[in-house]
């Protein structure tokens, strides 16, 4: 899902950089063909860029801050990632959960 937000362009420079090959083949949808360590890098750097840029939250973003809020249940941390641009706010994370839980209160409800 987070390779559709991702402009093609950004995506391919960042793999053409990080790649040691000179020759690249595109997939159907433009994007340069590259190993999957390659193309998991060209995917994270990429996303930073576009919430850094675009001020969007990206997939990355919302992970990484209900990981980190899962681990650690560290409110202060997730504050400090999101001050550097890491992750979304700690009230955006804490919102995304209740959602989740909803939809699950809601499943429940028509199962019973």
């Amino acid at each position: 899902m987070s390779m559709k937000l991702l402009p093609v362009d950004l995506y391919n420079m960042q793999s053409w950089i990080m790649s040691d090959s000179d020759d690249f083949e595109l997939d159907n949808n433009g994007r340069v063909l590259v190993n999957e360590s390659v193309k998991q890098k060209a995917l994270s750097i990429s996303q930073d860029i576009m919430s850094a840029s675009a001020r969007m939250n990206m997939p990355k973003n919302t992970a990484l801050a209900l990981h980190v809020l899962k681990q650690t249940r560290s409110k202060d941390t997730v504050i400090m990632l999101n001050r550097f641009g890491h992750t979304i706010s700690y009230d955006d994370a804490q919102r995304h959960i209740t959602t989740e839980l909803d939809k699950v209160d809601e499943s429940i409800a028509i199962l019973c």
